[in-house]
């Protein structure tokens, strides 16, 4: 997930129910563009929910994102996320994106 709160089609295409439909990431962003729920980034290639998005946001983020609203400096938590196995595994994915 970006600053904004969106995640890369990408990831969504990994999810094994998705796999089951299609893995056509062009089809997934055509059909999202009709959404009520979701909204597409400018690119078409990274999705987010169109409610309360700053909620899924890291606390890091949030504060950051809060401070910024509020022309204040934001503070930055200086401890590194704890991942699992698999989140490392479909970041370094997300990068190769």
């Amino acid at each position: 997930m970006d600053s904004d709160g969106y995640v890369p089609l990408i990831t969504i295409v990994g999810f094994p129910k998705v796999q089951l439909l299609t893995n056509d990431i062009a089809l997934i962003s055509r059909i999202l563009q009709n959404s009520k729920e979701v909204e597409l980034d400018a690119t078409g290639l990274k999705v987010r929910t169109k409610r309360n998005w700053e909620r899924w946001l890291p606390s890091s983020q949030t504060a950051q994102l809060e401070a910024a609203e509020q022309n204040e400096k934001p503070q930055i938590d200086k401890a590194e996320p704890q991942m699992s196995r698999s989140q490392r595994r479909l970041a370094a994915q997300c990068q190769n994106f």
